[in-house]
C-alpha cells in the first residue's frame, strides 16, 4: 500500500517526540532523586497524611498500589494510591510524588475545574485506548465485512406498495445485474481483486 502523507503528520510528529522526550526526563529525573533520602525522614505515606491533615482534609485515605509511577488520587473513591516504592520509601522522589497528589487532592477540595475536567476525561481515554490496543483492525475489520456485504447481497426489497406489474416487471429487469456482474457497488466500498493462490 502506497504511503499517504497527512498534514496532520507536521503537528503530531512533534507532539510525540515532545512526549518521548518528557516522560525520559521525568523517569531519569524521578529514578536520581529516589538514591537521595530525605531530611525529615518521611515516607511517602506519611507525608501525605501529614499535608491533608495540615490543611484540614480528613476524609481522603491513602493506600499502596502495584506499579512504577502508577502514583494517583482517585476523587470518586478519594483515595490517594502511591505506588510501592513510593509509599513505603523515604527518597525525596517519594515524598515530591506524594505531595504531588495531594496537591491534587487539595484542589479537589477547592472545587478547581480543571481538575473536574481531568477527572471526567481520564476514564474515556482510558477506555478508548485500551480498546483501541487490545483490537487495532476491529474497525478495519467491521468495514472490510460491510463491504463485502455490499458488494454480494442483492438489494433489499421497496417497503413500499407493490406497482402495477408492468412497471414492476420493468423495474425488475432495470435493477437486475447482467450475467456475471455483481450488485452495484456503494461509493465507499472498492472491490479488491481475489489473491493469487499460486506463485
Amino acid at each position: 500500500m502506497p504511503f499517504m502523507f497527512d498534514p496532520t503528520m507536521i503537528i503530531l510528529i512533534p507532539a510525540m517526540i515532545f512526549a518521548v522526550w518528557a516522560q525520559w526526563k521525568v523517569q531519569h529525573t524521578y529514578s536520581e532523586m529516589s538514591k537521595v533520602r530525605a531530611a525529615n525522614g518521611l515516607t511517602g505515606r506519611e507525608m501525605a497524611k501529614a499535608i491533608m491533615t495540615r490543611n484540614g482534609v480528613t476524609d481522603v485515605t491513602v493506600e499502596e498500589v502495584g506499579g512504577v509511577l502508577s502514583d494517583h488520587f482517585d476523587p470518586r473513591e478519594k483515595k490517594v494510591r502511591l505506588s510501592s516504592m513510593n509509599y513505603g520509601g523515604d527518597s525525596l522522589a517519594s515524598i515530591a510524588v506524594a505531595a504531588h497528589e495531594v496537591g491534587h487532592v487539595l484542589q479537589h477540595a477547592q472545587g478547581y475545574a480543571p481538575l473536574a475536567i481531568r477527572s471526567a476525561i481520564v476514564p474515556v481515554a482510558t477506555t478508548l485506548v485500551t480498546g483501541l490496543a487490545a483490537s487495532p483492525r476491529s474497525a478495519r475489520s467491521v468495514a472490510r465485512a460491510t463491504c463485502a456485504r455490499t458488494l454480494t447481497d442483492p438489494p433489499r426489497a421497496d417497503p413500499r406498495p407493490a406497482a402495477r406489474p408492468r412497471a414492476a416487471a420493468a423495474a425488475a429487469r432495470s435493477a437486475r445485474p447482467a450475467r456475471g456482474r455483481a450488485w452495484p457497488r456503494t461509493p465507499r466500498c472498492r472491490a479488491r481483486p481475489p489473491r493469487r493462490s499460486g506463485p
